[in-house]
């Protein structure tokens, strides 16, 4: 879980990859401490996600919020460097700090790589 009140994470590759063109920079997902990594979405778009039911393998999860993103982001997890203020990147590129998506398990089930993710 990615916080408190037992949420969890997800991540989409899309909204990073969009990030990494903007700040002409790699960006380790890793960074994001995400529970889930999803492929596939259109950037951003689990902005649109909070309130709404998201599929996840034989799982189900209820979209919370997006994740106000902190300076924890701004380490690179290999080297334990802090080497990039992503928060001002966000901020800067996009008008938030956002990244990822709080979710609540409302029907546990398996996932594995691969598995679809539908909202």
């Amino acid at each position: 879980m990615d916080s408190r009140s037992g949420f969890v994470s997800i991540i989409n590759l899309a909204s990073l990859r969009d990030l990494e063109a903007r700040t002409g920079r790699a960006i380790d997902p890793l960074r994001f401490r995400g529970n889930i990594l999803v492929d596939g979405w259109p950037a951003w778009s689990e902005h649109t996600l909070a309130g709404k039911t998201v599929t996840l393998g034989g799982a189900a999860l209820k979209g919370i919020k997006p994740i106000t993103r902190c300076t924890a982001t701004h380490v690179d997890p290999v080297t334990a460097e802090a080497d990039m203020n992503l928060t001002a990147a966000l901020y800067q590129n996009y008008g938030h700090m956002e990244c990822g998506l709080y979710a609540e398990v409302m029907a546990g089930g398996r996932i594995s790589p691969g598995d679809e993710a539908g909202a």
